[in-house]
């Protein structure tokens, strides 16, 4: 709980030093421009609360890409090896939404994907570092009488594009172990036993495969939005989800620091059945700042396969803040943070932290 606390508040002191930054340094030609990179790109100029029927009808569409190159080169330089730093990657954001005339039926899709490599003098090959590509799709129908209040059905999916590795920087023996923590008992295509293996330095240890992990999510439930302004928009949500975590037999890190060898650990396909809630803030600081912070939680009543973990260890918990700065109409610097805890994938909090400079093109 110490550790997850002073990671909270690593990122919120971050997120701080980054709001005070761009609102002391930014030019004041870039205040006028458009909103950053993010949530907020899909709220109207005219934005004014739900309530009082003055959002914008028809369709909404947004369609950005943004890449970034940083690139440093060592050579004889005390405390640091010879070679050059290459880190390169891009981040797509499409977004589709439709209002209909009445302002009773609204359909909301999103499509998000970020790709990072890094290149170091100690390997001699690009590491991915940041792979997600995440699908959101949701109708939602505005009671009449309480537009800011109604059920809602929705789809997502998250998966890895690409192959996942591990690399190391010396010869280490590898242990693989089954679903159920056992030494992993398949054989080769020669018969050979695969639970150990040594790798040498700089070798890629395959982790994950293609679209792995893919999960998908079905929810059913009911929506509120009780405040939406340029400052701050808030939308709640709760519901009866479905949870399918397809893993195509990768594997994950569970190391046990009394051996000397590297565990890992074949996961296992699932399905997750239970309750879920979810809160979502959006909106903007100023003309040229914007930020919005997610949260889902999902308590699953009924699971496809045995399990040690009981009571509140199932709860399946995220956490998502994204502030952007426009500096230029075509530059922007984003700092996103990710928290999230699957416990029948890894029963550990996995944090992302990230600080992205992008040259933007705005297709759409």
């Amino acid at each position: 709980m110490k550790q997850e606390t002073r990671l909270f508040s690593s990122f919120a002191a971050a997120a701080g030093l980054l709001v005070a930054g761009a609102l002391l340094l930014a030019p004041d030609a870039a205040r006028a421009q458009e909103p950053a990179l993010g949530a907020a790109d899909l709220l109207p100029e005219d934005l004014t609360p739900l309530g009082e029927f003055e959002v914008g009808t028809g369709w909404t569409r947004l369609l950005k890409a943004s890449g970034n190159l940083a690139m440093a080169h060592n050579r004889n330089v005390v405390g640091s090896v010879d070679g050059t730093n290459l880190t390169l990657g891009y981040l797509i954001n499409g977004g589709l939404a439709y209002l209909n005339e009445t302002r009773e039926h609204e359909w909301q899709n999103s499509l998000d994907w970020q790709l990072s490599y890094t290149r170091t003098p100690a390997f001699d090959l690009f590491l991915k570092n940041i792979d997600a590509l995440d699908f959101q799709t949701a109708y939602l129908y505005h009671i009449p009488s309480a537009p800011w209040l109604g059920p809602f059905v929705s789809f997502r999916l998250k998966a890895q594009v690409f192959p996942g590795y591990l690399v190391l920087s010396e010869d280490t023996t590898v242990t693989r172990l089954g679903p159920d923590g056992e030494r992993e008992p398949r054989t080769d295509l020669a018969g050979n036993p695969i639970g150990d293996r040594v790798y040498e330095a700089g070798t890629k240890i395959p982790l994950t495969d293609a679209f792995a992990p893919t999960n998908l999510r079905q929810t059913v439930g009911l929506f509120a939005i009780p405040y939406e302004e340029r400052m701050a928009k808030i939308d709640l949500r709760a519901g009866f989800g479905a949870w399918e975590m397809f893993v195509r037999d990768g594997y994950t890190i569970a190391d046990d620091e009394d051996t000397p060898a590297l565990e890992i650990k074949r996961m296992r396909d699932s399905v997750q059945l239970g309750p879920e809630i979810s809160a979502r803030i959006t909106g903007l600081i100023a003309e040229n700042v914007n930020y919005g912070f997610h949260a889902t939680w999902m308590y699953p009543v009924w699971v496809s396969i045995d399990t040690e973990l009981e009571g509140i260890e199932l709860l399946n918990s995220e956490y998502a803040f994204l502030l952007g700065v426009k500096l230029w109409e075509w530059a922007s610097l984003d700092y996103s943070f990710k928290a999230y805890r699957l416990p029948l994938i890894a029963d550990q909090w996995q944090i992302q932290n990230g600080l992205l400079l992008s040259i933007t093109l705005q297709v759409i």
